[in-house]
């Protein structure tokens, strides 16, 4: 029953996380967790586990990713995973996210613009974060003005408020990299 090692793993992980300040209460319950048992209950999961196979793939890459900062080791489990699910919007964007951090510009822009061009109404998220992270692919170019219609796209499609602000700040500095003085201030 290697398919319960996710749901263990992710428990063990998620609450390794908790601040020091909390940890008091938790233990008082008797609530206790181990970040390095919750990653190999995880990686367990992904190499025995049938069920669960693919979800575990996928939260170990974003563990990787996210928390412990493994790249290369997020990149290899998404890679196998676009591989498999090639239309699966989710897989696409996370690895562009992934390869935008490992300065892999061009295969980010390439799944980015698969995602954003799928006209997919049912991830409203995975399609806004993706214009958010083709522009910073566009910023890190110095294609200010692709970057700016980009991260406009975010504002305009986003969900939430997450990276508005920030989207917002960069619009200001693609201005005023392209001279445009009076609309970055």
């Amino acid at each position: 029953y290697y398919d319960a090692f996710l749901g263990l793993g992710l428990y063990n992980f998620a609450l390794s996380q908790i601040p020091s300040t909390l940890e008091w209460a938790a233990n008082l319950v008797g609530i206790t967790a181990d970040k390095e048992l919750g990653l190999a209950y995880v990686k367990k999961s992904v190499a025995k586990g049938k069920l669960s196979k693919i979800d575990a793939q996928y939260y170990l890459s974003q563990l990787y990713s996210r928390v412990v900062v493994d790249h290369p080791s997020a990149k290899e489990l998404l890679n196998t995973l676009v591989r498999r699910y090639p239309n699966n919007l989710l897989f696409k964007f996370s690895l562009a996210w992934i390869e935008y951090e490992l300065d892999e510009l061009a295969n980010a822009e390439k799944h980015l613009r698969f995602v954003i061009n799928s006209k997919d109404e049912l991830y409203p998220f995975v399609v806004s974060n993706s214009n958010y992270v083709l522009a910073n692919v566009f910023f890190a170019r110095n294609q200010f003005d692709s970057a700016k219609v980009y991260y406009q796209n975010y504002i305009k499609l986003s969900i939430n408020d997450d990276y508005k602000g920030f989207a917002n700040y960069q619009i200001g500095l693609c201005n005023e990299m392209i001279g445009n003085r009076k609309e970055a201030v």
